[in-house]
């Protein structure tokens, strides 16, 4: 078996042993946030459990010190979307995407999402279409309507 390299397979790594699997990871100010996921749904007992997993797994690497904080949630209904697979399951759906470079001076776009590449988006905005690079993506989330 070969041993993870980053702090992302070492986590996901982590997350898969207690039967879940990862969705994501953000590091704010100091810091983890672990989203993770199932397909037979979520429960409290479930985070926990996948919460000190992480925490043995980050401590036995020598990485626990380096986070004020360690944080496991679902990624919920206005979920983040991290990865292209992430964006491929949404099309047809509303989504919130903040750019790193402005494009035509927009920084912000809020649209359907109409279609997804391996290094592109295209997002149907109450305005016109819009091409979206995957390298020029800060953050994007899904937004849940009722």
């Amino acid at each position: 078996m070969q041993q993870p390299t980053n702090l992302h397979d070492l986590i996901a790594d982590a997350v898969a042993s207690t039967g879940l699997f990862l969705w994501g990871i953000q590091q704010v100010s100091g810091d983890l946030k672990v989203y993770v996921e199932s397909d037979a749904g979520l429960s409290i007992d479930m985070c926990q459990a996948a919460s000190r997993q992480i925490d043995s797994v980050l401590y036995a690497a020598g990485l626990s010190d380096q986070y004020s904080r360690l944080e496991v949630s679902s990624p919920g209904l206005n979920r983040i979307l991290f990865k292209p697979e992430h964006y491929q399951k949404y099309i047809g759906q509303v989504i919130k995407v903040k750019l790193l470079l402005p494009v035509d001076g927009v920084t912000n776009f809020r649209g359907t999402l109409s279609k997804v590449t391996q290094s592109t988006i295209e997002l149907d905005t109450d305005h016109d279409m819009v091409m979206l690079n995957f390298d020029n993506i800060a953050r994007t989330q899904l937004i849940h309507t009722f």
